[in-house]
């Protein structure tokens, strides 16, 4: 199954985005944390954390970088763009917390060319414990 036929498969079980208001994003050392202006939130921890995906969203003028991120389980998925409140810090925040995971400057240029093209990207991926 291609990754985003299962990114859209997920969605139905995923926890919904707070909408009570725009999105904050925090990341301190334990997690991350996507709060509403309501003050509705979702956590996860950095060992929570199994999956790492960007893409980029056609927004018709300009092009958006998004970055999903998920547990083991596929139930709780948090996705923030590139110009929401949190983004640089969680970009930063990633290959120290994640073993593995590449820098925001290995992968950037691979999802945001050819411009206006949708480019989903495995930035990160939790090998199973044996």
């Amino acid at each position: 199954m291609s990754l985003p036929r299962q990114l859209r498969t997920w969605g139905s079980t995923i926890q919904s985005r707070p909408s009570h208001g725009p999105l904050a994003l925090q990341c301190d050392e334990s997690g991350v944390t996507q709060t509403s202006i309501s003050g509705d939130g979702i956590r996860l921890t950095w060992d929570q954390i199994a999956a790492v995906y960007a893409y980029k969203r056609d927004c018709f003028t300009m092009d958006q970088i998004r970055l999903i991120i998920g547990n083991d389980e596929l139930e709780i998925w948090i996705e923030i763009a590139e110009d929401d409140a949190g983004y640089a810090d969680l970009v930063s925040y990633l290959p120290r917390h994640l073993p593995g995971c590449p820098s925001v400057e290995s992968w950037l240029q691979s999802v945001a060319l050819p411009s206006f093209e949708t480019q989903w990207t495995k930035i990160y991926r939790r090998e199973p414990a044996r």
